[in-house]
């Protein structure tokens, strides 16, 4: 028989010396009340019915009972099953840098040793992926190709140190080629994860990105180290330590380059994300990106599936414990009954305390496999939506089980369901003492709280700012209850510095809103300033234009009122000399013979009165008579 969780055997067996010990102090102590009581030589009469092998018997039952609880616990597995498995997953292949630079120890205990414990925490939560490695320095080799054999990927990436290859140095680009050739017959996504502190010696790691990139190949990144860096201790030959030095005699020093992994993941088209204290910063690209790729079907095969066998050691408890309720711990009386009926009467007398134990044996195995077990073993394989589901209904039938909600904002959490979480969290929170359980649930919420940010840090980043801000809370409430709280001092610095970008973009933002706002009143402002001075000048050429119509329309009337009078007079002389004519002609035309004779006897009468110019002389001054006449 195999155990799942065998700590829980050795923690039955200490608990159950240790209620070995208190029974055996409880009876020390009742033996002597006893005696304070009365007299020695009273006491056998008094306890003439106790019958000591009875007291011991339940004692022996009642710790075994425990001792088998616990077995319960311990999960006994006896036997196997045959499950057929179709697995899908995609392909990820770890480049891991294991270059002299990643002994220096600002991340404890080294960049290297860091990097293998969060490799290893972060392949237990992939589910049917194959996962292969490359190491490199200054060359670099496939030491693990892609597998989902999980147990012997551990065991190759606990090989891994600084001397594992010959050739110093940190070339990124030979890496890159290595793991694009091994990943080139692959049908399935091609994804890199390199992990690195950056420092490239070669330079060559971006253009080798590039490339890669043309290939359909994306490299996620995951920086380790400080940006501020520290130096690289060495051992010598003699056992001691001392620090790496460059062709100068000085001494090295190796710091984390974000832009330059920052560079080779975008231009694959994937993210940069810093590989954090317990690797969350692979948790974050497999979270965030890497489950978001459809699965293709990987393998299928019948598996052995051990069976689990915890009722058993569970019906043995209930049943010693029913045992122990059954025995009065008394002698038997001598009467002349048979065994049977006694023991009848002492089952009848106790039918209440049967019953319960019977309804609350049934009503525990139902619980536990519906609700909280269930929920557990769903938790652990993964299903995290079942597990919520469960530990939900659990906590509506007890409503006061802060663990429960614990459990449940853990699930919802695992779900990406961040509201259900924090919900839970505040529940556990209000519905507990215990200090350490307190400061777990604050720390869970300060997650909670930054999840639910980062999720609206494009779209609305005054409500990141706010649950980032009740984040920083949060993680400061679980350092109050305990001040050595680590990780929520790390997260605490992580979420105050990304806090302190944004709001700085933020103002900036707001900054530069400010100064378009002010340059579009400034453009309206000059804009109504033309229009009103093009109004000003279109009325000042109306009016110079309506002053020239106005004069002209005068110099029309007058030249019109001159045109007229000229006209008239013209008209006058034209009426008079119209006249004239007709009036010589009438008299010319209309002289009758009388008057003709009347006119010639006039002339001749006043004959003497003209001057008479001789003949010759008229012909001579003909020219200048005519003139003077």
């Amino acid at each position: 028989m195999d155990f799942a969780k065998p700590y829980w055997l050795i923690i039955g067996f200490f608990s159950c010396v240790i209620l070995f010990f208190v029974f055996y102090y409880f009876e020390k102590i009742r033996r002597k009340h006893l005696e304070s009581f009365a007299s020695k030589s009273l006491l056998p009469k008094l306890l003439e019915n106790v019958s000591p092998f009875q007291r011991k018997l339940k004692y022996a039952l009642l710790i075994l009972s425990v001792f088998f609880l616990f077995m319960a616990l311990a999960m006994p597995q006896a036997g196997f099953t045959w499950v057929e498995v179709k697995r899908k997953g995609i392909d990820i292949l770890i480049i891991l840098d294991s270059s002299k630079s990643m002994l220096s120890n600002d991340i404890k205990p080294n960049r290297l040793e860091r990097s293998k414990l969060g490799i290893i925490d972060f392949i237990s939560k992939l589910e049917g992926d194959r996962v292969g490695l490359i190491p490199f320095s200054g060359d670099a080799f496939l030491m693990c190709p892609l597998t989902m054999d999980y147990e012997i990927f551990r065991e190759i990436l606990n090989d891994v140190d600084v001397n594992i290859l010959p050739k110093g140095g940190t070339d990124i680009a030979n890496a890159i080629k290595k793991a694009s050739d091994a990943l080139e017959e692959s049908s399935n996504n091609k994804i890199l994860i390199l992990i690195s502190d950056g420092e490239d010696l070669t330079g060559d790691g971006i253009k080798a990105a590039k490339e890669a990139s043309e290939k359909d190949i994306k490299i996620y990144t995951a920086g380790i180290g400080t940006p501020y860096g520290e130096l690289i201790p060495i051992q010598n030959k003699d056992g001691g330590i001392s620090f790496l030095k460059d062709e100068n005699g000085n001494t090295v020093k190796s710091r984390l380059d974000e832009e330059t992994l920052k560079t080779i993941a975008t231009s694959t088209g994937a993210i940069y994300a810093p590989f954090g204290r317990n690797g969350e910063g692979l948790d974050y690209i497999y979270q965030h990106k890497l489950s978001l790729f459809p699965k293709q079907k990987l393998d299928e095969r019948m598996m052995k599936v051990p069976i689990h066998r915890f009722q058993w050691p569970l019906s043995l408890a209930l049943i010693m414990l029913f045992i122990d309720f059954i025995i009065e711990g008394r002698k038997f009386k001598k009467i002349k009954v048979p065994v049977i009926e006694t023991a009848g009467r002492r089952l009848k007398k106790n039918i209440n305390g049967v019953l319960f134990l019977l309804i609350g044996f049934l009503f525990f195995c139902g619980y536990a496999d519906a609700s909280v077990l269930g929920a557990y073993k769903d938790y652990k394989d993964g299903d995290y939506l079942k597990a919520k589901e469960k530990y939900k209904e659990a906590s509506a039938k007890d409503p006061n089980n802060s663990l429960i909600y614990f459990n449940l904002g853990a699930s919802a959490y695992k779900n990406n369901d961040y509201d259900e979480a924090e919900k839970a969290f505040l529940k556990t929170l209000q519905t507990t003492d215990n200090l350490s359980l307190q400061n777990n649930a604050y720390y869970n919420l300060g997650n909670t709280l930054y999840r639910q940010g980062e999720k609206t840090v494009q779209t609305d980043s005054s409500n990141t700012i706010a649950q980032w801000k009740k984040s920083l809370q949060a993680y400061q409430d679980a350092i109050k209850l305990n001040p050595k709280d680590k990780d929520s001092e790390f997260n605490y610095s992580i979420v105050k510095k990304r806090l302190e970008e944004l709001e700085k973009q933020q103002q900036q933002k707001k900054d530069s809103e400010k100064k378009d706002d002010q340059k579009n009143c400034e453009n309206k402002d000059s804009k109504e300033n033309n229009e009103q001075d093009s109004q000003k000048k279109d009325e000042k050429q109306d009016d110079t234009k309506q002053t020239q119509n106005e004069n002209q329309k005068e110099n029309e009337k007058k030249e019109n009122q001159d045109m007229t009078k000229d006209d008239k007079e013209k008209e006058a002389q034209n009426a008079q000399g119209k006249d004239d004519k007709p009036q010589e002609a009438k008299r010319v035309g209309e002289m009758s013979k009388e008057e003709a004779e009347n006119l010639l006897n006039s002339l001749k009468d006043n004959e003497e009165q003209f001057i008479f110019i001789p003949q010759d002389m008229f012909k001579n001054n003909e020219e200048d008579v005519r003139r003077d006449w």
